[in-house]
């Protein structure tokens, strides 16, 4: 009803200056002692002989005469004209004079019932893509230099369940899913607001489903193994060293081994806080598997409540299992969002502090090769080996490997720590042997376990 409205009013507003216009030229006409007659119609109607034949008679009787043509056919062909005169018709934009008929009656769009709301959380995430529209002119949010928040805030989303459950009407389901961006990186605002559109269901009697609204993995860590493994011996047709890893948990590394896997390393991604506000990603391979559960336990309770000291302390005591690996993940990444000049600072801090402590940097096989590029730079300068990793993509298996000869992961962590080894390489290429680390999946602070990952849901 709104739009009928709008567009008379156009036509009116139009017509309104084009007869302000025509007075005005009249009355210059008038004053000029001329008379003028406008002479406008489709192609083919006969206006040129018309003309050709009027203005000979009118200079045969001594009047003095001229015309002024304004043709369209140099910019827009005939066939055009006429087919946009005739939507102009069609729309009522424009009529005959004579036409009177009266506008038809808009009827008013019916209410519908939203049938799904998607709640963009975040548009940041932790790998780096190059065929993201995040990267390309689809980009959805410019949050760059603090235009737009990076994170959509719990006030926001709260708003968001309100509004979903107002405009489902009369649907006795509410149907919300999250977009971003990764978003489990904001993992927080996802879980209070899934509880809290529970909550406000039950409250007005509806049923809402997240049944796109969360993530679990793909595939099991058992899977994961496999897919990794296959991918260097059936593919590559060489032997595979795989290490998985979790954030802050063994239990991915834990569920894999069997009978025949019994030599799957016990590892995990450790989340160390360090300096202000700020936290690094520490790649921990091999522990003892008599000594896993009490070494994960020491490393949550450091990242749930860091003591001063206290990290020293643990970076010593893994470096004193001769093979365990300590590896520096994705050191260039800026996770905590608190500006790339103050990550690199709080970096420094942390190799001068450390430095001595980690047996390896890491290339992730996810982050750009320009991130990665300064990675080996820095390695370079401080003295460090690199070893490659990087996060699995859903059911693809990474897409970077170690180039090692060393027959078992023992020996190729040996060959880091003592021969500060390490060659980061294309799977693509046929390695002697290829070992294989890095992080099954990425999760943020919110400690899900392997089997209950399942965003809050």
């Amino acid at each position: 009803m709104r739009s009928g409205a709008r567009i008379v009013e156009v036509r009116q507003n139009v017509l309104k200056q084009n007869d302000l216009l025509a007075r005005e030229l009249r009355q210059r006409f008038d004053d000029a002692g001329l008379t003028v007659i406008s002479m406008v119609s489709t192609p083919g109607a006969g206006k040129t002989a018309l003309l050709e034949h009027t203005l000979t008679r009118m200079r045969n009787d001594g009047l003095k005469v001229a015309a002024l043509v304004g043709d369209l056919a140099p910019r827009f062909g005939s066939d055009e004209v006429v087919d946009t005169i005739a939507e102009l018709r069609r729309v009522r934009a424009i009529a005959d004079v004579a036409d009177r008929r009266p506008m038809p009656k808009i009827l008013p769009l019916k209410p519908v019932p939203l049938q799904t709301l998607v709640v963009n959380v975040t548009n940041q995430c932790n790998l780096a893509c190059t065929y993201c529209y995040e990267y390309g002119e689809d980009k959805i949010v410019d949050t760059e230099n603090g235009k737009q928040p990076k994170f959509m805030s719990e006030a926001t989303a709260r708003e968001a369940v309100e509004f979903a459950l107002r405009e489902s009407r009369d649907n006795p389901h509410a149907h919300i899913t999250f977009f971003g961006g990764e978003t489990l990186m904001n993992f927080n605002v996802l879980k209070s607001t899934i509880a809290y559109a529970r909550q406000r269901a039950a409250e007005v009697g509806k049923d809402i489903d997240f049944k796109q609204g969360y993530w679990t993995p793909p595939l099991s860590a058992r899977e994961v193994y496999e897919s990794e493994k296959a991918q260097i011996e059936n593919v590559l047709g060489l032997r595979a060293l795989v290490s998985l890893t979790e954030h802050d948990d063994i239990e991915a590394s834990a569920l894999a081994p069997s009978a025949e896997t019994s030599d799957i390393p016990v590892s995990l991604e450790w989340t160390v806080p360090f300096g202000e506000k700020a936290f690094f990603h520490v790649g921990v391979h091999n522990v003892p598997r008599q000594n896993a559960t009490r070494i994960a336990n020491d490393l949550g309770e450091y990242t749930k409540a860091p003591k001063p000291g206290r990290l020293a302390q643990l970076l010593e005591m893994l470096g004193e299992f001769p093979e365990t690996l300590i590896v520096l993940n994705h050191p260039m990444w800026d996770i905590e969002f608190a500006g790339q000049k103050r990550h690199e600072a709080t970096l420094s801090t942390l190799l001068e502090t450390h430095g001595e402590r980690f047996h390896a940097l890491e290339v992730n096989g996810y982050r750009r090769w320009r991130e990665n590029r300064r990675v080996i730079q820095l390695a370079e300068s401080a003295g460090l080996p690199i070893v490659s990793g990087g996060d699995r993509h859903g059911r693809d298996a990474n897409a970077i490997l170690n180039l090692t000869r060393a027959d078992t992961l023992a020996n190729f962590i040996s060959e880091v720590r003592v021969g500060k080894g390490g060659s980061p390489m294309p799977w693509v290429h046929p390695p002697t042997r290829c070992t294989r680390r890095g992080s099954s999946t990425s999760r943020p602070s919110g400690r899900r376990s392997w089997r209950t990952r399942v965003s809050a849901a």
